[in-house]
């Protein structure tokens, strides 16, 4: 029996390797992230644990104290993998760069609870690396069909880069009775 992969999949094969390295080294940091993260109060403390005037004493939903820092390990993931590749593009170095940036803004939030409007300052800054290093999106592939995008890459770069850091960097915070994820025991 012969099995015929699509070529639209196939051209993703090479990207199997590092993707599995990246998730075995943030997987060996997470652990030692975490032992970081107590032993220097990097820490989430449960509802029960909080001061009673603590306007985010809803929002917490476990029941013991957490360590914080998730997003150090997965940089650590990220980079230790770009060691190990041959051909790196050099807006990979913006990206990096932003990403640093992102990652010390979530260190610094871990820590300190940040106000929005700093956090949103630091993603701005931290899409405008990137996007004057170079990496800008000119087009999409949405089920083999390309959509040309061209004339909106500066804005879209710009605030499409932007929603993502807020999507997949720093988590969406619902209030409690709107949380989907929220422990129904």
């Amino acid at each position: 029996m012969n099995i015929e992969i699509p070529t639209a999949i196939s051209q993703y094969f090479p990207y199997i390797p590092p993707a599995l390295l990246a998730f075995g080294i943030t997987f060996m940091a997470s652990p030692i992230i975490g032992k970081f993260a107590r032993k220097f109060k990097f820490i989430d403390l449960p509802a029960h644990k909080r001061s009673r005037d603590d306007k985010t004493k809803a929002q917490r939903i476990h029941k013991k104290i957490i360590p914080r820092l998730g997003g150090v390990a997965i940089m650590i993931g990220f980079f230790g993998t770009l060691l190990f590749l041959d051909d790196v593009p050099s807006q990979t170095y913006g990206i990096m760069i932003g990403m640093g940036l992102i990652t010390l803004m979530g260190i610094l939030d871990d820590k300190f609870e940040l106000s929005g409007k700093v956090q949103l300052a630091f993603q701005l800054l931290a899409t405008l690396i990137v996007v004057v290093s170079g990496v800008s999106i000119l087009d999409i592939q949405i089920a083999g069909q390309f959509i040309d995008l061209s004339y909106y890459s500066t804005n879209i770069n710009l605030f499409g880069l932007d929603y993502m850091f807020n999507l997949g960097i720093h988590p969406i915070q619902f209030p409690d009775s709107e949380n989907p994820w929220r422990d129904s025991r």
